[in-house]
């Protein structure tokens, strides 16, 4: 599905969640693209809580905000994105009576809205145990990971 209209990114997911159930999704998975450090081994971690829970949500580094949303059913809760999104979401959860969890991944919970945030990204993905994401790599590639290190006290 390609959005034509630029729209929030709560309304994106509204709208991936009514294309996914039109395909016969009975589990959405919402990760918002500037989360570089998310792997695999994160997403699978969070996608085999689907059978316990009906909301799973993955904080970002901050704790106040989203950096993963799990719903099964796709129409668990709407999708509330944006400032203080984490406890939106938690709060909603409860008032429907709904299972959830809150679900804590260390390289998801990296976002990167600032050029701090990018030079955070960068050092832990530079410590990472199993290696950097493709976007590390590319950053290392192409030279923006030694010019953002270099302008970072």
């Amino acid at each position: 599905m390609e959005e034509k209209d630029p729209v929030s990114h709560s309304e994106s997911v509204n709208r991936a969640t009514q294309w996914a159930m039109s395909l016969g999704a009975d589990s959405l998975l919402s990760v918002p693209i500037d989360t570089p450090g998310v792997t695999v081994g994160e997403l699978v971690a969070m996608s085999q809580l689907r059978d316990q829970f009906a909301v799973v949500v993955a904080p970002s580094a901050d704790g106040t905000g989203t950096n993963a949303l799990l719903l099964t059913p796709p129409e668990a809760l709407p999708p509330r994105f944006g400032p203080d999104s984490l406890a939106r979401h938690v709060r909603e959860a409860g008032q429907r009576a709904v299972a959830h969890r809150l679900f804590s991944l260390p390289r998801l919970a990296l976002d990167v809205d600032s050029p701090a945030d990018l030079a955070t990204f960068l050092a832990a993905a530079g410590r990472a145990p199993q290696g950097g994401t493709r976007t590390y790599e590319h950053l290392l590639r192409t030279g923006i990971a030694e010019r953002c290190r270099a302008r970072t006290p």
